[in-house]
């Protein structure tokens, strides 16, 4: 039910998005419990890897639909108004 409301967000978005990368689809393993417990320090410590985005919060999730918007794979539709 809801990939009919995605195709048709797509399709009423103004200007209409053609091709998004973005997907309601979810394979099983996108979805199964992976059960992994630690601070990543190890990981830093090893490849000097640091995270963009520091937190996990509305503004971060904002400024990533911002981003999708500026590529043209977000639907412009009065169903999100950041």
């Amino acid at each position: 039910m809801h990939m009919e409301g995605w195709t048709q967000i797509l399709q009423n978005s103004n200007p209409p998005v053609l091709n998004s990368p973005l997907s309601p689809y979810a394979f099983p393993y996108q979805i199964d419990k992976h059960g992994f417990s630690g601070d990543g320090a190890k990981l830093r410590a090893v490849t000097a890897y640091e995270f963009r985005k520091k937190k996990f919060d509305v503004t971060t999730v904002k400024e990533v639909i911002e981003s999708f918007r500026k590529e043209g794979t977000w639907p412009e539709t009065s169903l999100y108004q950041g």
